[in-house]
């Protein structure tokens, strides 16, 4: 999808789709952090929508690195995905994760303050059941997220 411009409900309509298993994840900027107005820059719908289906941990490894690859290490970013996972126990579970991507080498004083403060407000706007906040794309590794998710306790 190319980038567009829009406002918050276009990115509430496809964070929803996310908690309903339509997409697997959406990634979307700010595309003025003054004035929070949003732009959506790449969704990934999913390939067995409305279904949590067991899918082999290196398709789930593989659609992972397409997220990463579609990540613009230069730029902020906000990144909303219904992340599935194996535990060590061999067991099969997932968590919508909000991670806030703040490259510290790049980013302005303005938008390292207006995507850290927004996260928190917005992971509870989208219903963000983790909130990750990364400042270098190297850490975004499925291991690393699937490390901060297994943390994640469902009601």
């Amino acid at each position: 999808m190319n980038p567009s411009y829009t406002d918050f409900d276009v990115i509430e309509k496809e964070s929803t789709k996310v908690t309903r298993r339509e997409n697997q994840f959406i990634i979307f900027s700010l595309r003025d952090p003054t004035k929070l107005v949003f732009g959506i820059d790449y969704i990934q719908p999913s390939a067995n929508p409305g279904t949590l289906k067991k899918t082999p941990n290196d398709k789930l490894i593989e659609l992972f690195t397409l997220c990463k690859s579609k990540i613009d290490p230069l730029k902020c970013a906000y990144i909303f995905y219904d992340f599935s996972f194996y535990t060590d126990d061999g067991l099969y579970r997932n968590a919508t994760c909000l991670v806030t991507f703040i490259p510290d080498s790049v980013s302005t004083l303005i938008e390292k303050f207006s995507y850290s403060s927004n996260s928190i407000t917005l992971g509870a706007e989208i219903k963000a059941q983790k909130l990750i906040t990364l400042n270098n794309l190297e850490d975004f590794e499925f291991e690393n997220i699937k490390h901060l998710c297994m943390s994640f306790r469902k009601n």
